[in-house]
C-alpha cells in the first residue's frame, strides 16, 4: 500500500490545528506539556490496490 502525508506549515497548520482540537480536545492541554510542536499530519491515501 502506498500512500502520502504532509506536514502543513503556517497559516494551514493553524487550519488544522484547529480541526484537529475540535475532533479532540484534549490535545488542546496535551500541547501544554511539551515545548515541541505537535504537527498535524495531513494524511493522502495511494492508489486504489489492482
Amino acid at each position: 500500500m502506498t500512500g502520502g502525508r504532509d506536514v502543513p506549515v503556517g497559516e494551514e497548520r493553524e487550519q488544522r490545528w484547529a480541526e484537529f482540537v475540535a475532533m479532540y480536545p484534549q490535545a488542546r492541554y496535551y500541547a501544554q506539556f511539551t515545548d515541541r510542536e505537535l504537527p498535524p499530519i495531513a494524511l493522502e491515501p495511494g492508489p486504489p490496490d489492482r
